[in-house]
């Protein structure tokens, strides 16, 4: 069988030109697609990380305002503690007139990092045991602090000794001083026993 063309020739070029047209706008469209595709989920991606990421930072940074508010809870209660103690020993210790400015003193020198295990005192000298968080120099702080004070000389720092912990630094100390402007107190009265009741007089016999 014979085909034949019956189309003129300019009919066909623009018939192929239309399909070429058609073709082309068809692919460029396909290719916007696949790059508006790829563009998307690379930016999904990238914000999906960066999302991770300030998440896990807000999360490390909770934890560490968590665990200083677990230690700052900690420190105010010592020192509440402490003052209660204190309080309590001015309340019953009124006979050694240098106990307060000596417990005035160390309320004012105290700070959060320092706490106190032990307190004695015998006439104007006194010695203190304590513990200091975080480094031994707040330990030397508080000491520091106590010697600038008028109330108090001769504040010497003795040993330090490093009690640290996996989770905490803390460091035990002890330190001597004296109340400055106070005489030694003198020593207690010992307590003057009752007289011995008499003896009982016989009574006299009955004359006869």
């Amino acid at each position: 069988m014979i085909k034949i063309n019956l189309l003129p020739h300019k009919k066909i070029k623009q018939v192929d030109k239309a399909v070429m047209k058609l073709r082309a706008i068809v692919m460029g469209i396909i290719v916007l697609t696949v790059l508006g595709v790829i563009y998307g989920t690379a930016h999904i991606y990238l914000k999906k990380s960066a999302l991770k990421k300030r998440s896990a930072d807000t999360k490390q940074k909770l934890d560490v305002l968590k665990k200083k508010a677990t230690e700052a809870e900690g420190y105010e209660k010592s020192r509440l503690e402490v003052q209660q103690k204190l309080k309590t020993i001015q309340e019953l210790d009124k006979r050694r007139i240098p106990m307060t400015p000596l417990l005035n003193g160390i309320n004012v020198a105290m700070t959060q990092n320092v706490w106190l295990t032990s307190l004695s005192a015998k006439g104007p000298e006194f010695s203190i045991e304590g513990i200091a968080s975080d480094s031994k120099k707040n330990a030397q702080i508080f000491a520091d602090a106590l010697q600038a004070l008028p109330t108090f000389s001769n504040v010497k720092m003795g040993d330090i000794k490093d009690i640290s912990t996996s989770k905490e630094d803390r460091y035990s100390f002890k330190l001597t001083g004296k109340l400055a402007g106070y005489a030694d107190l003198p020593p207690e009265t010992a307590a003057t026993p009752a007289p011995a009741p008499a003896p009982a007089k016989k009574p006299a016999p009955k004359k006869k």
